[in-house]
């Protein structure tokens, strides 16, 4: 029996995976040591269980705002012992590494700041970082984002030190832009891991709705990994934000956003009321299978109005015949950054934002549950009227490319990483099925 009769007959999939755990557990690699972000030195580690002279580590390095880069790849010593360097020219700055380990036949592919690790045939791979400063606000720790050279978003240098990134005694956090050295400097943190589905909610207590035309504050999720479903924006990227991008005269101050924002009914632009005195303005999004429904309110009534009065609500659903898409979670992080928008200075000088608290509740197994019945359902179109040989190579094709996949997993995987590869893997052998037509 072919591998594409078995898939069809029911146990194929049990070979698929089967397959896919001896390639995912066989072999490994850890790293022992990793410089300071921003030191000299390398990145030490091991191999185990494989021919060591016949692989050899390969290492990518991920610089916040910029990208993945290659580093030159390092042969394994006796023992499956390797060092790279990871302290100097784009690798100095970076805040996540990937090391695989590949066999000598195949050459690792080069990547300059690019959305994610290519793929490739590893045979082990593995993860660490390392962040500047670290920071405790609303129960979570945060890492601070440090570059002294222009990177995303905006082309913006971010600073990491303290007088432009801290808590105060009330446990509120401080983001600022500020000019120094010449230079102008915008702020950012995220989390240190990741949540996923759930509602995000926070408060501020600045006068966003006369924030500098010039200066964006975001509240979002970002995932570095760039390995999301969505082909035109991999970052699971969901946002609020205040800004008018550089148009001082635009009546509208805000914004909720499910990325990429160009797709018609992806954006939806408000404004802030007068905020005053009573600055505060609380905002969440709730993010769920197949929906993300945003929310932004006034906690504090001002003047003649009652408390919790709603500024502005939006949802959005999924719907791929509008390009409406909502992505699964992964590894992607919460943020908040304050920065420029334009290359231009601020206007009014330093710009100091506080942000009250931040809050996240997790979904319920029944709101998940439900979430996903109300998602589309998917309809396979008639099986196409084929030659059998047509088929079977075509069938064939989509069980190759779900193997490649198995290539590219990581030897201990993370619980995101793993469903995102059964995902996938799961998506060609439905293409296999229905290549193959019943004769």
């Amino acid at each position: 029996m072919s591998l594409v009769r078995c898939v069809r007959s029911g146990w194929g999939w049990a070979l698929v995976v089967l397959i896919f755990s001896q390639a995912a557990w066989s072999q490994s690699v850890k790293v022992t040591a990793l410089p300071r972000f921003g030191e000299a030195g390398s990145l030490r580690g091991v191999a185990g269980d494989l021919d060591f002279a016949a692989h050899r580590a390969a290492a990518y390095a991920y610089v916040e705002g910029s990208g993945w880069s290659s580093l030159p790849p390092v042969e394994l010593d006796r023992q499956g012992a390797f060092a790279i360097d990871a302290g100097s020219g784009q690798a100095k700055a970076a805040t996540i590494f990937t090391v695989l380990v590949l066999p000598k036949t195949s050459e690792p592919s080069k990547a300059v700041r690019a959305s994610q690790v290519p793929a490739q045939p590893a045979v082990a791979r593995t993860i660490s970082d390392r962040y500047p400063r670290t920071i405790q606000f609303a129960g979570y720790e945060w890492a601070v984002k440090d570059s002294s050279e222009p990177v995303g978003p905006g082309g913006n240098r971010f600073s990491a030190r303290e007088s432009d990134v801290w808590v105060d005694e009330q446990g509120r956090l401080h983001l600022a832009i500020t000019r120094r050295d010449e230079q102008w400097w915008s702020t950012e943190v995220f989390l240190m891991k990741s949540l996923g589905f759930g509602t995000y909610s926070f408060t501020t207590n600045s006068r966003l709705d006369t924030l500098d035309a010039n200066a964006t504050f975001g509240a979002f999720t970002w995932d570095s990994h760039g390995d999301g479903e969505i082909a035109a924006w991999p970052f699971r990227e969901i946002d609020v934000e205040d800004s008018r991008w550089g148009n001082a005269a635009d009546t509208a101050t805000s914004q909720f956003v499910v990325q990429p924002y160009s797709v018609a009914g992806n954006l939806r632009r408000y404004k802030l009321p007068p905020l005053g005195d009573s600055a505060q303005v609380a905002r969440s999004f709730a993010w769920l299978p197949g929906r993300v429904d945003f929310w932004a309110a006034r906690p504090v009534a001002p003047p003649g109005k009652s408390p919790d009065a709603a500024i502005d609500r939006f949802t959005y659903r999924h719907d791929p015949a509008e390009e409406h898409l909502v992505p699964e979670p992964g590894r992607e992080t919460f943020r908040f950054n304050l920065w420029l928008n334009k290359p231009l200075p601020a206007a009014d000088g330093r710009i100091e934002l506080i942000v009250e608290d931040f809050k996240f509740t997790a979904p319920s197994e029944d709101e998940l549950q439900a979430a996903r019945r109300a998602l589309p359902r998917l309809t396979l179109p008639p099986a196409p009227v084929v030659q059998p040989e047509k088929a079977d190579a075509d069938a064939a094709a989509a069980i190759e490319r779900a193997l490649r996949l198995v290539d590219d997993l990581q030897p201990k995987p993370e619980e995101a990483e793993f469903k995102l590869l059964l995902r996938k893997i799961r998506r060609e052998v439905l293409r296999a099925v229905i290549a193959t037509p019943d004769r």
